[in-house]
């Protein structure tokens, strides 16, 4: 069965940078992780979420600081 829809919540810039030719060689790891999942098997969904809306987790993701990004792909849903 698994999974036959990504969504990715996002603003403008991040579309842009993701539906580039150039995505997979990106310098941003997230970009190069969407544009390589974008290849699979299933429909992607990009969400708009305006800054407004979103302000709570924004003003949260720039309180606690990550010393080093950790990204986890799962083959298989969990």
């Amino acid at each position: 069965m698994g999974i036959s829809c990504l969504q990715v919540q996002h603003n403008p810039v991040v579309v842009h940078l993701v539906l580039d030719s150039q995505a997979s060689t990106s310098t941003y790891p997230l970009v190069r992780v969407i544009a390589m999942l974008s290849n699979r098997d299933w429909s992607i969904v990009f969400i708009w979420v305006p800054r407004e809306k979103n302000m709570d987790v924004d003003s949260l993701s720039k309180v606690s600081p990550i010393p080093h990004y950790i990204l986890s792909i799962l083959d298989d849903a969990p």
